[in-house]
């Protein structure tokens, strides 16, 4: 009987270990399970509609509820959008030299070391200057359109002119700074 309940239980804690090796797996910061994606390799993606309009709670809001971008010297206006997420995210500014990482060839990502409230959608669409939080932990700013596999994301906000940015943005990790207002 003794054997039997020692068995059970080494059989449930062998599950767990399971699970929390794929959790670990699929974190941001890996390149094999990364916040976007321009293929079929992510699990989930935000907002119903890929450009947010001014009805919804994604939607970007007035000049003042925006954010510059600096890539390489380049200067990008980002739209926030009026949720949660995005009014967290301003709250952390300045982000001065965060480390981006190159994934998919149509994003870059980084990881913070704090968690930001979530609320995920999945997007049929993934369009250039869209910027997002995958899971709760990682920023992703899109530099290319695609077709998003089914991932999830909550919407920070959409660069507002993405001309040049995918040049800015280069191959391979880019140092990228997020500050106040325009």
């Amino acid at each position: 009987m003794i054997q039997s309940l020692r068995k059970r239980a080494m059989r449930g804690i062998a599950a767990i270990g399971i699970v929390a090796m794929a959790a670990a797996a699929s974190a941001c910061d890996s390149a094999d399970s990364s916040p976007a994606t321009a293929s079929s390799t992510q699990p989930g993606a935000t907002s119903t509609s890929p450009t947010p309009s001014a009805t919804d709670g994604d939607a970007a809001q007035a000049a003042d509820d925006t954010v510059t971008l600096t890539v390489d010297g380049r200067q990008f206006t980002v739209a926030l959008a009026d949720n949660a997420t995005a009014h967290a995210f301003a709250t952390m500014l300045p982000l001065d030299d965060l480390a981006m990482t190159e994934l998919n060839g149509n994003e870059k990502y980084h990881r913070f070391e704090q968690t930001l409230p979530s609320d995920p959608t999945t997007p049929d669409t993934i369009k250039a200057g869209d910027v997002m939080l995958y899971q709760d932990d990682c920023i992703v700013v899109f530099y290319e359109d695609h077709a998003n596999p089914g991932y999830r994301y909550t919407r920070i906000g959409t660069i507002t002119d993405t001309s040049g940015l995918a040049e800015a943005v280069g191959n391979g990790t880019v140092t990228m700074g997020f500050t106040a207002g325009n």
